[in-house]
């Protein structure tokens, strides 16, 4: 694929990485996404290719939504393993297992749990994908921005039963329905 930028260009003034960014483009960030959207810095397939950057030349990888899409999932976090600099910071968003956002899209192929991040890791087994070298720093379980759609809509059910009673319902059932995790590994 083409590559819009020259990376080593980039490299001097960026050192934050928005890995399958779509249309979700971030000034001062270098964007890489296999679509040559406007904004895109870097238009490449991350599961066939090699990230054409320096190895340990950046802080900061994102990827918001996008490792759920991803077959050979080894290949990609082994490319993000070797840009990070030591003490770089890897951020993952996904939706949750629980979430209806991991089933609904055709083009999900896999999903995630808490501990699949544990597994990444090689925290909770004696498995690594290859070369990495990845700590895992925190995991957490977070509404998404559905949460705060259908919070509008049903704000008037409050005042009919309570608002405990309330936040109640929203963190045993609509919670997991509308839920993802947000991950940060720190390459050691």
């Amino acid at each position: 694929m083409v590559s819009v930028h020259t990376p080593n260009e980039i490299l001097k003034t960026r050192t934050k990485v928005n890995l399958g960014c779509g249309s979700d483009i971030k000034d001062g960030w270098i964007n890489i996404d296999i679509a040559e959207l406007e904004g895109v810095d870097i238009s490449m397939n991350i599961e066939t290719e090699n990230i054409p950057l320096e190895d340990n030349s950046v802080d900061f990888v994102l990827t918001s939504h996008v490792l759920e899409h991803i077959r050979d999932l080894g290949f990609v976090l082994n490319e993000v393993s070797r840009i990070l600099r030591p003490g770089g910071k890897f951020y993952v968003i996904v939706p949750a297992y629980s979430s209806s956002g991991a089933f609904q899209d055709p083009t999900h192929v896999r999903f995630f749990t808490d501990m699949t991040f544990r597994y990444i890791s090689g925290d909770a087994f004696d498995y690594y994908y290859g070369d990495l070298r990845f700590k895992l720093k925190s995991v957490k379980k977070k509404r998404t921005d559905y949460y705060k759609q259908i919070y509008k809509y049903l704000r008037p059910i409050v005042v009919l039963i309570g608002k405990k009673r309330f936040d109640n319902y929203v963190d045993h059932f609509l919670f997991n329905m509308i839920s993802e995790y947000h991950a940060v590994f720190e390459k050691i």
